[in-house]
């Protein structure tokens, strides 16, 4: 079995260390996942790699028993300790994450032979590259893939309210020379409106045509700008193992915050995707203004402090002061009597 990943990171963080995709396969079982953290969960790139590890270390195909699995992942994540974000203002932004969970969409595949299993929740998609055309799983077209609106939410899954409705399963037949591709949902996306790009995606061998295939498509506003993974298996090829990804060095040039213009660059994004992309401009922001906003927020908050202590004092002083008119008057009362 050849297995060849290509993955980059949005420019809108910092590096690929960033990057919230996550895969996990195993060549001798046949298995691999793919998993897209949501941006607006906490800490989702940790939650979508314990889904990838933990199905491929332990695949299962049959939802009941999946989602029973799925619970437990939860609870193990739930009880990780992490430590609290430095920066006050966006701690405060972090405590909301909390509250809300971890999402991240998945699919699960098994090879075997001449049959594929599929399991998977969200908008990752899977393609099988035949001789004479490209057929899509568990999505046939964009609008399929847009409606789905199944991530795998950890606070959800420790309510019991994650229910097998969710998940699509099934299983197809493949043939000894058929590639199949697993793409999270921005080019999958791009691949439901045009199977052309296709070819030119599998012919990319380096990092350097990926990286220019990908801006090309962000800059022509076809391509979502997203993290972006691709995970091409050949299931009869000579194993294999190649992984496109960037150079340690690599980092986009920085450029400014773009406007958010939602009818015209974004027109086509649903309300769900708005909302994700003006919380990743906010965040952005947050992270860019660090250094101000610690020390106008530490500024603020000796102010409120001095502010406090100041009323305290007077109101103090002012009790004060009654009182010892009052003692006063009852002293002078008494000389008069």
């Amino acid at each position: 079995m050849k297995i060849k990943t290509l993955q980059i990171h949005k420019r809108s963080v910092s590096g690929f260390s960033d990057i919230q995709d996550k895969y996990c396969y195993s060549e001798e079982k046949g298995v691999i996942a793919i998993s897209d953290g949501a941006t607006q969960g906490f800490k989702s790139e940790i939650w979508a790699e314990m889904l990838v590890n933990n199905f491929v270390q332990n695949p299962e195909f049959e939802i009941e028993k999946f989602l029973i699995d799925l619970e437990k992942y939860a609870q193990d994540f739930s009880e990780i300790e992490f430590e609290p974000n430095p920066n006050p203002a966006l701690r405060m932004l972090e405590l909301r994450k909390i509250a809300d969970g971890s999402y991240a969409t998945f699919m699960g595949i098994e090879v075997r032979e001449d049959t594929l299993r599929y399991v998977s929740s969200g908008d990752v998609c899977g393609f099988v590259k035949i001789t004479d055309g490209l057929q899509s799983f568990p999505f046939s077209n964009v609008e399929e893939l847009d409606k789905d609106k199944g991530f795998l939410s950890t606070t959800r899954l420790l309510n019991h309210q994650v229910k097998p409705e969710q998940f699509r399963s099934g299983k197809l037949s493949i043939k000894e020379n058929d590639k199949i591709i697993l793409m999270t949902d921005a080019v999958a996306r791009l691949t439901l409106r045009d199977n052309n790009i296709i070819d030119k995606i599998l012919h990319l061998e380096d990092f350097e045509s990926f990286k220019d295939y990908i801006i090309s498509e962000w800059e022509a506003k076809r391509l979502e700008e997203d993290d972006i993974t691709i995970c091409v298996i050949e299931p009869n090829a000579k194993s294999e193992e190649q992984n496109i990804h960037p150079p340690k060095d690599f980092s986009f040039p920085k450029v400014e915050t773009p406007i958010i213009n939602l009818n015209n660059d974004f027109k086509d994004k649903n309300k769900e995707e708005k909302q994700q992309y003006e919380r990743d401009i906010i965040v952005s922001d947050l992270q860019k203004k660090h250094k101000i906003s610690e020390k106008t927020l530490g500024y603020v908050i000796i102010g409120l402090v001095l502010f406090i202590l100041g009323i305290g004092y007077l109101l103090y002083s002012g009790k004060i002061q009654k009182r010892i008119n009052i003692k006063e008057k009852a002293f002078k009362n008494l000389q008069l009597n």
